[in-house]
């Protein structure tokens, strides 16, 4: 399910601002990124995996992000994604 979209990139962060659209996004949640549609061979296209570890709301940290809430989204690694990316959550961890 596509819970929202990709509305900025920081770079020099190694963040991305989501604006939640629908359900909601986690700490620890999986999350796949995609941009255009690969089996076009058209330039843009994106798809990632990346892990939610740290979210932030108007920098306080928090666990968890509702419908209409815009967050940062830390990418501890690889290529970040690129504006107005789907965002869908594709694992939720077993919370105790």
């Amino acid at each position: 399910m596509t819970i929202g979209k990709v509305t900025h990139v920081f770079t020099n962060k190694r963040c991305v601002a989501i604006r939640i659209k629908e359900g909601q996004l986690n700490q620890g949640d999986l999350l796949k990124f995609t941009k255009g549609d690969a089996s076009t061979g058209m330039p843009g296209v994106h798809d990632s995996l990346h892990k939610a570890g740290s979210i932030e709301i108007d920098n306080e940290s928090v666990v968890s992000v509702e419908v209409g809430q815009e967050c940062a989204v830390h990418i501890g690694s690889g290529e970040l994604p690129p504006n107005n990316c789907d965002v869908m959550v594709v694992m939720i961890p077993e919370r105790c």
